[in-house]
């Protein structure tokens, strides 16, 4: 049970549950014990969904003392510390058969550690200790103690109801535009002065498409590619923000 076994895959909670079982305990296993009983129920992990709930708490507070042990600037600061308090830090993660919920925290200098998750406070939540590999979480008079081990973005996290294996997703994913394959952007916010082009015409590479105004400079956005204009998304005169979608080119050969 206390073995601490991260990466490969085991069978290590089968085993305990068939050592706990009362079947077992009595001397009255036999040849058939997996036959009368599920492996696939006794091999299951062993925390339960609050239980594995806990060891993300753990998890996402190991990882904030992380960072602030790294921190350059402030690092005196509790995690999160605001003038202000307002939201809370949120950490998410994806556990056992693909339970996702996240992990919301918070410092009060006056009540403590603020804990929530999904969204929901955690009642009766006492912080024992709080290092990068060790924490320790008082919840309802019950104390448990967890190991932490961040590998990437995966937390292995054991403690007394078991192992469990943490998926966090980005704290900032990267932001992605769908858009259309050629599509040329304004470089800036600005005005668009000229569009020399229209829907189906054919242009060459280098060919002047659009000319707009910004930072009282004339600003030149010109085909990239032999192609034809598949969409124009501007006319003379507008005002457009940046990063804009102006026109759309499609390539040739």
């Amino acid at each position: 049970q206390r073995a601490e076994i991260h990466g490969s895959t085991t069978n290590r909670d089968l085993l305990v549950r068939i050592l706990r079982h009362p079947e077992f305990a009595a001397g009255a296993a036999d040849t058939h014990f997996l036959v009368r009983h599920d492996p696939g129920e006794l091999g299951r992990p062993l925390p339960s969904p609050g239980e594995e709930q806990l060891a993300g708490v753990a998890a996402a507070l190991a990882e904030q003392e992380t960072r602030r042990a790294r921190a350059d600037v402030l690092a005196t600061l509790p995690s999160g510390w605001r003038n202000n308090p307002s939201q809370l830090n949120i950490t998410k993660f994806i556990g056992d058969e693909g339970r996702t919920f996240s992990v919301g925290y918070r410092f009060d200098p006056r009540n403590g550690w603020h804990v929530e998750i999904d969204n929901e406070q955690v009642p009766g939540l006492r912080l024992l200790a709080c290092e990068a590999d060790t924490v320790g979480i008082e919840v309802a008079g019950h104390m448990s103690w967890y190991r932490v081990n961040r590998v990437g973005n995966i937390h292995h996290v054991d403690g007394s109801a078991g192992y469990s294996r943490l998926v966090e997703s980005p704290r900032f994913p990267e932001g992605k535009i769908e858009e259309e394959p050629g599509s040329l952007h304004a470089p800036m916010p600005g005005k668009v002065l000229r569009v020399n082009v229209a829907e189906g015409d054919s242009v060459e590479e280098g060919t002047t498409l659009i000319v707009m105004e910004a930072m009282k400079m004339e600003h030149t956005l010109r085909s990239p590619f032999t192609g034809v204009v598949r969409s124009v998304k501007t006319t003379e005169g507008d005002q457009v923000e940046a990063d804009k979608i102006l026109v759309v080119v499609e390539a040739i050969g």
